[in-house]
């Protein structure tokens, strides 16, 4: 587990789908031109201090997928001051895939989160940006067996929190390594 993660001892491996941000860029330029551009002017409306979209293109942009009822993604808490989370698909509240934050701060655990927390269900082509630094957050597992939630994860970083301040387990951790 990642110095980020949040789980509860005894939570081994997560299984979800990742894209890294080399290839999104190499497939998909239209999404990097946004990530350096307009989203980050939207990043910047929820932030005093300069935002800086990430150097590393491998780290830049990441696509998580869930597939089926098995996967989820983890609790933890971001390591970039602001993370924007642009959704591909829909999931209605009912159908699972909600982001999962803790409005108690920085907690251990799915249990712990989901004892006060705010749940986002994902709309298609909803821009969600968020300092998570402090809030432990999760996804929840998809209710449909068949069922695939996908989202692009962008972080953004501050002059107060460098890119280079990322944890240096993290790239091991998400299987960029």
């Amino acid at each position: 587990m990642s110095v980020t993660s949040r789980e509860r001892v005894g939570v081994t491996a997560i299984p979800v789908g990742f894209v890294d941000g080399t290839t999104i860029a190499g497939e998909l330029p239209w999404l990097r031109e946004m990530y350096y551009g307009p989203f980050r002017a939207v990043a910047q409306l929820a932030c005093a201090e300069p935002v800086f979209a990430a150097r590393d293109a491998h780290i830049g942009l990441n696509m998580h997928i869930q597939r089926g009822s098995a996967e989820r993604y983890e609790c933890h808490v971001d390591s970039s001051p602001l993370s924007a989370l642009l959704y591909v698909t829909d999931h209605p509240a009912g159908s699972g895939g909600e982001l999962v934050v803790s409005n108690r701060g920085d907690v251990r655990g799915r249990e712990e989160v989901d004892a006060d927390a705010t749940r986002v269900h994902p709309v298609a082509g909803q821009l969600v940006v968020f300092d998570a630094r402090h809030r432990t957050h999760y996804v929840a597992p998809l209710t449909d067996p068949d069922g695939v939630r996908i989202v692009v994860v962008m972080p953004y970083y501050t002059p107060s929190c460098p890119e280079s301040a990322r944890p240096t387990d993290l790239d091991h951790h998400l299987g960029l390594a």
